[in-house]
């Protein structure tokens, strides 16, 4: 399966981000239409999407620059995408936006317990640096990783 063309998303996007949000995450995990509306039109914000052929949305990355770091909001994924490449796409599309925006390292938390989130992000060069004990409901840790982002880094 190859992998979709990723194009800088827009405000207009908001309803398909959403719609992909709902479909990707239980409830109480789920980012609200103000959160994804403040990310569509955040001045820092680099978000990118994965469209379908039919106009659709296959996946989503947000990301903030702030200096000279950079901090990786959100990725999703449609189900059917999984494992497939496009989220390594998405987070590399992320660390290119993010080095070309000036940013020297990209951080991110992840849930201890997302196994195949944890395994993309130590495959794509990121390194745990710190841990936060019970962050995420349900007693789940957050794992902190850091990639650092290199001028000739791709």
């Amino acid at each position: 399966m190859s992998v979709p063309d990723l194009d800088r998303a827009r405000p207009d996007d908001l309803e398909l981000v959403v719609e992909l949000e709902e479909s990707s995450f239980d409830p109480r995990e789920q980012w609200s239409e103000s959160t994804w509306a403040a990310e569509l039109r955040g001045f820092d914000r680099l978000v990118w999407v994965a469209r379908s052929g039919d106009g659709g949305l296959l996946g989503v990355i947000s990301c903030r620059v702030v200096g000279d770091s950079a901090d990786l909001h959100r990725v999703v994924v449609e189900s059917s995408q999984r494992r497939h490449g496009l989220g390594a796409a998405l987070v590399e599309q992320a660390v290119r936006s993010c080095r070309d925006a000036g940013a020297s390292q990209l951080l991110l938390e992840v849930r201890a317990d997302n196994v195949a989130a944890l395994s993309l992000y130590r495959r794509l060069g990121f390194a745990e640096i710190d841990r936060r004990p019970g962050y995420y409901g349900r007693g789940s840790d957050a794992v902190v990783m850091r990639r650092r982002l290199e001028r000739d880094d791709d």
